[in-house]
């Protein structure tokens, strides 16, 4: 038997790197069919420094981005897309963005992916012009009532308001709350250089805030004018003489009163 004791190890170091992937999506949050939607799409490569090439795959269908791309460890890449909002699109629209992402020499996938919601409002405008007679003569008074309505959805951004009528002498601007109304009474007095029929029109804009988009709306009120009555002209009376040679006073009075009006002086002889 011997003491002694014999030993021998051996090391292997293996080098473990953390891969990490992200994705941001931002945009418009708040649109109307027809508008644009202008969407950012920011995929990021967080991977420790020693981490293998990594290619990124990218795909959001409703935006049209089909896309491969190397990015660097620590570095990011962003792609841009507009998307037109269609009157089909779900109130609320979400759009997703999906990211793949592999690594060179190894089998591994990474994934992630994000969404983004916008929320279509739907603007609506009316008006309502309305008189209190359909025929008039000249000198008349016409009442009129104009009743703009803003019918848009209670999601609606502040809607501005633009009403004019010419002949009434309106010109205003106004704010009118989402499901809300606004009421205008004029009169016109109508004259004889007024056209016959008299069609008088009032005329609407409204533009939700924050939005290029101008809604318009209008509405007539028809008046048919009466003929005027001709002047009737004044009667032409001819003065005769009607001797009279009675002497009852009575017989006078009354053939004087029968006579009233004729042009015809009872004289005696």
């Amino acid at each position: 038997e011997f003491p002694n004791i014999l030993e021998d190890f051996a090391t292997h170091t293996v080098n473990l790197f953390q891969p990490a992937i992200a994705i941001e999506t931002t945009g418009d949050v708040l649109s109307k069919v027809g508008d644009p939607i202008n969407y950012s799409i920011t995929v990021y490569n967080n991977s420790s420094p020693d981490t293998p090439e990594m290619t990124f795959f990218i795909s959001g269908s409703m935006v049209g981005i089909s896309s491969s791309m190397v990015i660097a460890n620590g570095e990011s890449a962003t792609i841009t897309s507009t998307y037109i909002v269609q009157d089909s699109d779900f109130d609320t629209l979400v759009n997703s963005v999906t990211v793949f992402a592999t690594i060179e020499g190894f089998p591994n996938v990474l994934e992630g992916s994000e969404s983004l919601s916008v929320n279509l409002f739907q603007p609506a405008i009316a008006v309502d012009k309305t008189g209190d007679v359909t025929i008039a003569k000249v000198g008349d008074t016409i009442n009129y009532t104009i009743v703009v309505y803003n019918n848009s959805s209670s999601d609606t951004p502040t809607m501005h308001f633009h009403i004019t009528d010419t002949m009434l002498g309106i010109d205003e601007t106004v704010i009118i709350a989402n499901g809300e109304s606004y009421t205008i009474k004029k009169s016109h007095v109508l004259l004889s250089t007024d056209p016959d029929p008299l069609e008088n029109t009032v005329y609407v804009t409204a533009s939700p805030e924050g939005f290029p988009n101008v809604l318009e709306a209008s509405d007539s009120h028809s008046v048919t004018r009466l003929p005027e009555e001709p002047k009737k002209p004044a009667p032409i009376i001819k003065e005769s003489v009607l001797p009279y040679t009675g002497s009852n006073p009575i017989q006078l009075i009354m053939l004087a009163m029968m006579l009233m009006g004729s042009g015809i002086i009872l004289r005696r002889k």
